[in-house]
């Protein structure tokens, strides 16, 4: 196993990404963007090709499991810059007199995002189960040694490469290898994060790593053309934060397909107490608390299910995969001003840790038990995959407020 470690000294974080409203804090961290960045410090070596093949090792490795401190995000309210701001993004400028929209006016400015956040520990830690010899790992350490910065120019992150060693660590990025414990180990102020198969906002490395960057190079040194969108360089995936104290597996369930058209009574009729429909009335799928109990039930009913193949997945009891999209089951409760309204709903949803904005709200007339206020109907975009449950608004001891997934797009 190779440990990459971001150490971040003064705890301040700017890396971060767009989403269509705001800039985001990258959080958890991109596994692309570290690998980006050692990639970096390996041309500023002598001889940068020994680096970037173990660079490559590891791009072509599993995703990275992470111990990540917890974050405190400073939310900075975006403001006005000229033309002299970023000059690669005329298609975020506004027209701030609105009474000349059409008109031939060339008084804009550029809506400039910036995004903070505070570690509550100098240190994250990145595992690939990778094998590289000796000449990788002293070539993956002298670039991250040289590696200038991860994530933004303005942070103070270095980067630290180590392995396992007799039940500790080495420190390859140390002049005697001696790891200090305080930045070689997870503590309890860390969490660990685990990938999964759910398309996210952390872009993971791809073994074209080496390839794109390059490209992206040649094409701004040599061509002067932007380097390529987000989008291509890596793969969109959505880390969960895990419980320190279980194992890998515990919060994984093993599923089956379930054909189309079969009700929950036909379902649960042929199978043990012990699995779980996922889908409520429309289900899609059943999880089972192994491998074996998943291969009777697919042996003994075949006709339930699509394909008969056990698939691990991480699956909340109730709610199945996260989502971004939702809706109002019962309508929730809010001020009556629909701008009052929607700073609630981004307020309430903050406080559980699902950013988003709202896409659409409809109102519903008074509340009545609470006359003062107003029933709205709501559209809600996360900005994270969410697995819920999610409640917001006021009159919640009365039923209001609860959202479900909108898998049906009815806005």
């Amino acid at each position: 196993m190779i440990r990459i470690r971001l150490h971040n000294p003064a705890l301040l974080w700017t890396a971060a990404h767009k989403t269509p409203r705001r800039t985001e804090i990258q959080w958890p961290p991109s596994p692309w963007t570290v690998l980006a960045s050692l990639v970096a410090g390996a041309h500023a070596t002598a001889a940068p090709e020994p680096a970037r093949q173990a660079i490559h090792v590891l791009a072509k490795a599993p995703d990275p499991d992470m111990w990540l401190p917890q974050v405190h995000i400073h939310r900075v309210p975006g403001r006005y810059v000229g033309k002299t701001g970023p000059q690669d993004a005329e298609k975020h400028w506004t027209v701030l007199d609105g009474s000349r929209v059409g008109l031939d006016d060339e008084r804009t400015k550029h809506l400039w995002f910036t995004a903070r956040a505070e570690w509550t520990h100098p240190c994250a830690f990145l595992d690939f189960s990778a094998v590289l010899d000796g000449e990788q790992i002293s070539a993956l350490a002298a670039a991250a040694s040289a590696t200038p910065y991860v994530g933004r120019a303005t942070d103070c992150v270095m980067a630290g490469v180590l392995t396992p060693h007799d039940g500790g660590w080495v420190d390859h990025t140390s002049t005697d290898g001696y790891a200090d414990p305080e930045l070689a180990e997870p503590g309890s102020a860390h969490e660990r994060w685990q990938p999964t198969a759910v398309p996210g906002p952390v872009r993971a490395a791809t073994p074209d790593l080496l390839a794109v960057l390059d490209l992206c190079h040649e094409r701004r040194h040599r061509y002067g053309l932007p380097g390529l969108p987000d989008h291509v360089r890596g793969r969109p995936v959505t880390y969960l934060r895990r419980d320190p104290s279980t194992s890998a597996t515990s919060a994984t369930r093993v599923v089956l397909l379930l054909n189309k058209g079969r009700t929950q009574q036909q379902v649960m009729s042929s199978l043990p107490d012990t699995a779980v429909l996922l889908g409520s009335d429309k289900p899609w799928a059943v999880s089972f608390e192994s491998r074996e109990q998943a291969a009777a039930a697919a042996q003994s009913t075949p006709e339930l299910f699509r394909d008969g193949q056990p698939q691990e997945r991480h699956i909340d009891r109730y709610y199945g995969r996260p989502a971004e999209s939702w809706i109002s089951a019962v309508p929730m409760v809010a001020h009556p001003d629909r701008r009052i309204a929607e700073h609630e709903i981004t307020t309430g949803l903050q406080d559980v840790g699902a950013d988003g904005f709202v896409e659409k709200l409809k109102p519903c007339g008074p509340c009545p038990e609470l006359a003062h206020l107003t029933l709205w109907r709501a559209w809600i975009r996360l900005d994270h995959p969410y697995p819920g449950p999610l409640r917001l608004g006021q009159g919640q001891q009365y039923g209001y407020g609860r959202f479900r997934k909108d898998e049906d797009g009815e806005h």
